[in-house]
């Protein structure tokens, strides 16, 4: 209870002694020492003495709210980068991440109640807190800056356990600006203005060369009798403009080398020059193999843990026959060939059901409901050994069947259907040519091709 107009306790002590005696003195009188009120007169007197002493209290205004400043220590994000980068010693014995962790405890958080109170967090794949710096982890395989930012965006509007804003006075961050996205359009728009960010960068004071590894991508299962390709992606900082030698290794064993000029570098979004480089390489022994890419380190470069790059692969010896059953028709027929396909272990069978085709429909109707044709295959048909197409209407000029068993040397069947005289039809002859037999368009006849069977006779 806070007496907001109190008069001291003089006066106060001079009041309440007062106003006791007038009481006292008054239920003394005459009139009220008769024996029938001397009975209830010390309760009386008690009761007027209480409503007295109230009306003093209520007007010294007793509930009178009264507000008193609380100072407390402003929290600070400090966070920091520990991915592998940061372990880097480019000048001295320390690295990157123990220098910072030095000036961070020189410069930032001296100890004492005076200073700001510091919250740690760090960041490699992923942003963790930690509750001091020597519990960072060492060292993370990626440098993910855009989970420092959104771990900042989620402290900035924050709130605490009570309900009040828990909002950080600023942040920290130490980083050496070797994060894989450095492009700043891609991150999320700084929506907080009264939280100062400071960035710390960390590293050395001549720009170094820093060759890396970005990615390596080879397909996971390859076939004992077919060769296949592995793509690496080599990205260049201050790279000078010597060629770069990229080295290939398969179970710690090189197997094929490429010299990378300064030229093919092209500027990327991520802010770094890069170059992409494939190779074919031959089928190994069955079982799994690693892949291991590595560039050559440039002269003075000292950051060598992103220069390598591994993944797996395995040589598998059962290569199931990949087929494609297209159709336009459905009908009894296809669906049991589709069933005897589908239940071969030794096929990978896709199906091609283009039944939405209707012709009375306009065209805007049916690129409205979907409707592909067999040209559109035309980018995937390289990847089928086999084709079947089943009562569908067939362009060899349009959608590459020809050169499909043609050049590649695929295999295509063709089931009859009510659409297959589209062969007899064919202008240039390219659906022909894939038969054994000569057509004849003027009798509509069939002559033998030269070592064929007996002519056969293919129109009504």
């Amino acid at each position: 209870m806070i007496f907001e107009s109190y008069p001291g306790h003089l006066v106060a002590l001079g009041l309440v002694a007062a106003t006791a005696c007038v009481i006292l003195f008054a239920f003394r009188a005459g009139p009220l020492r008769t024996p029938q009120r001397s009975r209830h007169r010390r309760l009386v007197t008690v009761l007027h003495y209480a409503a007295i002493l109230a009306t003093l209290v209520i007007l010294w205004n007793p509930s009178a709210w009264r507000k008193k400043e609380a100072f407390g220590r402003n929290t600070v994000l400090a966070v920091f980068d520990t991915s592998e980068s940061m372990s880097v010693a480019d000048e001295g014995p320390q690295s990157r991440l123990d220098r910072s962790l030095s000036r961070f405890a020189e410069c930032f958080d001296k100890g004492g109640d005076e200073g700001p109170q510091y919250r740690v967090y760090g960041f490699d794949d992923r942003a963790y807190h930690c509750g001091s710096s020597g519990l960072l982890r060492r060292w993370g395989s990626r440098s993910n800056l855009h989970e420092a930012v959104s771990l900042i965006a989620d402290c900035a509007v924050s709130q605490s356990q009570d309900g009040m804003p828990d909002k950080p006075s600023g942040v920290v961050v130490f980083t050496d600006g070797r994060a894989e996205d450095r492009d700043p359009r891609h991150y999320l728009p700084a929506s907080w203005e009264d939280l100062p960010i400071l960035v710390v960068g960390v590293g050395a004071r001549i720009a170094r060369p820093d060759l890396a590894i970005e990615t390596i991508a080879s397909p996971a299962v390859v076939w004992v009798d077919a060769a296949y390709d592995v793509g690496v992606v080599v990205s260049a900082a201050n790279a000078p403009n010597a060629p770069t030698t990229l080295e290939m290794l398969c179970d710690n064993v090189v197997v094929e080398k490429r010299q990378i000029k300064g030229e093919e570098f092209q500027a990327s979004d991520s802010g770094v020059v890069q170059a992409t480089v494939e190779f074919s390489l031959p089928p190994q022994q069955l079982g799994a193999h690693v892949l291991t890419a590595r560039v050559q380190p440039g002269k003075g470069e000292i950051n060598l843990s992103n220069n390598t790059r591994t993944t797996s692969v395995e040589v598998m010896q059962d290569r199931p026959l990949r087929v494609l059953l297209y159709t336009q028709w459905a009908n009894f027929d296809i669906g049991k060939i589709r069933q005897a396909l589908a239940r071969d272990k030794h096929i990978r069978l896709d199906l091609g059901f283009d039944v939405i085709k209707n012709k009375p429909l306009s065209d805007r109707a049916t690129q409205a409901t979907g409707y592909k044709t067999l040209s559109d295959f035309r980018t995937a048909k390289d990847d089928y050994d086999v084709i079947i197409s089943g009562s569908s209407s067939i362009d060899f000029k349009e959608n590459g069947l020809y050169d499909f068993f043609a050049k590649r040397g695929g295999g295509l069947i063709l089931l009859p259907g009510e659409t297959v005289h589209a062969l007899a039809t064919d202008s240039q002859g390219r659906g022909l040519s894939s038969l054994p037999i000569l057509f004849s368009r003027q009798d509509r006849s069939a002559s033998p091709v030269e070592g064929i069977s007996p002519p056969t006779r293919v129109w009504p």
